[in-house]
């Protein structure tokens, strides 16, 4: 776990964050709520503020890469 988000609401609700390191990539499933296959994408680290419009998430996008990196 590297970090966590509070969401005030009632009651207040804590998202966790987490950093994988992934090994096996299996193929994608049927959503069985939706009856699609989701979009998957792969980003680099330092594109990742591309596509989540989230500045609060700079902190721990950064202790992400360096656990990734200093394994």
């Amino acid at each position: 776990m590297i970090g966590y988000f509070e969401v005030p609401n009632n009651p207040t609700i804590y998202q966790l964050r987490y950093v994988y390191r992934i090994k096996k990539i299996n193929k994608q499933t049927i959503d069985p709520a939706k009856n699609i296959i989701n979009e998957r994408k792969f980003v680099k680290p330092e594109e990742f503020f591309n596509y989540v419009k989230i500045e609060n998430y700079r902190l721990i996008m950064d202790e992400a890469v360096k656990l990734l990196n200093s394994q």
